[in-house]
């Protein structure tokens, strides 16, 4: 069985939700003829860690941590480089993890390399691998690049960084379509080399519902998840204010729950909720374990979605876990975006707002709590998405061999790669 080596800084018991992505890779690989080895960075206090996700590491998989520099100077330049938009914190842990890849594929007999970020500085150890070792080498991106928190003044830099990768890497992975689309569009010569491989969820680790919500319960709008990159919960949060206690709207009772960090990038969740007077029926939960925070989104009324205002590239996540929990959508994202595009795909219930629009968000409420109580339709797409395996880890993982045949050149020894099987062709939502 050929060998892969899958790297990037996350990886259980870290949380963060990159980590999902590769821990599906690693499961799932071997069902389609590829072996995974790992590569990531020793956990950080500084991250969210759950213990339990260690226990769903395949024991054939072996997993190898590097711990980031010591010492003030490695930190101090990676703060430097971060502010500067240059590169991202994680540099001086690449420039460690290097020599140990080296030992890795050598004694591991390894045939291929994947790097997956953010970070996306790990894809400049992915192109060092390749020069030196001359393996076919897979750069997967689970968000852009350029733009992601680059400074005005060094976004050209970052490009040139990210045109290096792009051009070096054997196969380019986006996330989702329209991320595919923009590349394509920034990199024509590289578009025979790009595909589409989304994230997913596992269905035989959704756990069956162990509360029976009755049409006279409070209806409990759960949002799974860290709050980052850009995604404001405060125009939602002024809609539950103008809402919460409109008795003339006939609403049901309901109540809206955060799970994750109430602080981040100077905005205080709590103290928001409060100064709104909605923290009577709006809770922050601190970081729960994945398998408590499924359960919680089983047993939810609505699931919460919200993403950057005027993001249209890349998907959160947490919206494939929604798909599988088969619960109705509450989400805040763009109409043309890739989440609206996933959420129609999938044939989940739900409903889509402008996540900077108050008066758009409240409409969306409405009509979501109005239509759960009755037992409406809202707006699906074709039902049976959700039961033929689309946006399961395992469908990703399968994609991914696909990729991995083409750039080693063993597709003859199994089916042939098609486009088809390893992406979705971008289109219009």
């Amino acid at each position: 069985m050929p060998r892969v080596l899958l790297i990037c800084p996350h990886f259980p018991p870290t949380a963060a939700s990159g980590s999902f992505r590769l821990l599906g890779f690693s499961r799932h690989l071997p069902k389609f003829g590829w072996e995974a080895s790992v590569v990531a960075r020793t956990p950080v206090r500084a991250e969210p860690q759950d213990p339990s996700l260690a226990a769903l590491i395949p024991s054939e998989c072996n997993v190898t941590y590097i711990a980031p520099p010591g010492g003030r100077v490695p930190a101090l330049i990676d703060r430097g480089l971060r502010a500067a938009g240059i590169l991202d914190k994680s540099w001086s842990w690449q420039r460690s993890a290097y020599e140990s890849c080296r030992r890795i594929i050598a004694e591991r007999q390894i045939d291929a390399i994947v790097t997956s970020s953010p970070p996306h500085s790990v894809h400049l150890l992915g192109l060092a691998l390749k020069r030196k070792v001359g393996l076919p080498w897979v750069a997967d991106f689970r968000d852009p690049w350029v733009g992601d928190g680059a400074a005005r003044g060094m976004k050209r830099f970052a490009a040139r960084l990210e045109a290096k990768v792009l051009r070096g890497a054997d196969a380019v992975v986006a996330n989702a379509p329209l991320a595919q689309q923009v590349l394509a569009e920034a990199y024509p010569d590289i578009a025979d080399k790009l595909v589409t491989i989304t994230n997913g969820y596992d269905p035989e680790a959704i756990p069956p519902p162990t509360i029976q919500v009755s049409p006279h319960s409070p209806i409990t709008i759960l949002h799974a998840g860290e709050l980052y990159a850009g995604r404001d919960p405060r125009p939602l949060l002024d809609a539950i204010a103008s809402i919460k206690d409109a008795s003339d709207l006939g609403l049901p009772e309901f109540r809206v729950a955060f799970l994750g960090r109430h602080k981040w990038s100077g905005l205080d969740l709590l103290g928001e909720i409060k100064n709104r007077g909605c923290d009577d029926i709006v809770d922050v939960v601190e970081h729960l374990p994945y398998a408590d925070a499924k359960q919680r989104m089983v047993d939810a009324g609505i699931l919460l979605l919200l993403d950057s205002a005027g993001r249209q590239a890349g998907v959160p996540a947490k919206l494939y876990e929604y798909i599988g929990c088969q619960r109705p959508v509450l989400a805040l994202v763009e109409q043309e975006s890739d989440s609206a595009w996933v959420l129609r795909e999938s044939g989940m219930r739900h409903c889509i707002a402008n996540p900077a629009s108050v008066p758009g968000v409240q409409r969306a409420l409405i009509d979501l709590l109005v239509n759960l109580t009755s037992g409406e339709t809202l707006d699906t797409g074709p039902r049976e998405a959700c039961f033929n395996g689309r946006f399961t880890r395992a469908e990703s993982a399968q994609q991914l061999a696909a990729v991995l045949r083409r750039v080693t050149g063993t597709a003859s020894q199994a089916k042939p790669f098609n486009r088809s099987d390893a992406c979705f062709a971008p289109r219009a939502v």
